[in-house]
């Protein structure tokens, strides 16, 4: 790179940074606060612990809601789509300037922070996924996640799904096991779909799990009769059955 070139490089990007860190400073003015730091600050701050961010967040409790739409149905601003343009028109020097990205994430991990307490956002995650976009699973599982009437929701529409939608639906089910381990009846549906393809998809999840609830273990031991599925529910229990594996007790209160 010639020493015009990267005078020019260096020009730019400290204008973008002037301008950004602009936009920023407005964002996060207005924004709910906890303990001095805005939802933003919180939620972005790559040095924020994971237990203190979910602590916040859940303080800061549905005041945080507004926003964790806007920044998901929002749009990038017009120097995120020119920093992208000036990305892709040259190779010099790549800017990492994402802030929509960024807020979409930030929003998806803020829902699941709230959990049941996202309730209130229920209706929206089912306008959601009535747009069967890119944001679909996120939907999915923000709906399981708040513990409300989401799940009724999804399993009401599942036979109506495509393959896709419904191992979504599957993966979102298995991704709150172990935020909601009374959610394995739900799973042992999955495990008994009539789709063979879904069916083997549920099975070959549990292999995530570093502990398998008995009811799931109990169903793998009956499926080793199914002609179908029974190679890989013996191959599960195998799986499970090694030394660094032990099986979810049951709550002997319930």
């Amino acid at each position: 790179m010639t020493r015009r070139k990267q005078i020019y490089v260096l020009a730019v990007a400290g204008a973008f940074a002037v301008v950004a860190a602009i936009i920023f400073g407005v964002t996060f003015f207005g924004e709910p606060r906890f303990d001095e730091l805005s939802l933003s600050q919180w939620l972005l701050d790559p040095h924020v612990s994971e237990p203190d961010r979910r602590h916040a967040v859940r303080a800061i409790g549905t005041n945080a809601i507004p926003y964790f739409q806007e920044w998901l149905e929002g749009k990038p601003k017009w120097l995120e789509t020119t920093v992208s343009r000036i990305n892709g028109a040259q190779h010099h020097f790549q800017f990492d300037y994402t802030p929509h990205v960024d807020r979409q994430l930030a929003a998806m991990h803020g829902f699941f922070n709230l959990e049941e307490l996202a309730q209130p956002a229920d209706p929206w995650f089912r306008k959601g996924l009535e747009k069967q976009d890119s944001l679909f699973l996120f939907y999915a599982e923000a709906l399981i996640s708040s513990r409300g009437e989401g799940l009724n929701v999804l399993l009401s529409l599942y036979s109506s799904l495509s393959y896709t939608e419904k191992f979504q639906i599957v993966y979102s089910v298995f991704f709150s096991l172990k935020q909601q381990p009374e959610l394995a009846e739900t799973y042992l549906r999955f495990m008994n779909d009539p789709d063979p393809t879904i069916q083997s998809d549920a099975i070959q999840l549990l292999k995530n799990l570093k502990q398998c609830p008995p009811e799931l273990l109990a169903e793998l031991i009956v499926l080793q009769e199914d002609p179908k599925v029974a190679p890989l529910a013996k191959s599960m229990l195998d799986h499970f059955s090694q030394p660094e594996f032990e099986p979810v007790q049951p709550n002997q209160d319930q």
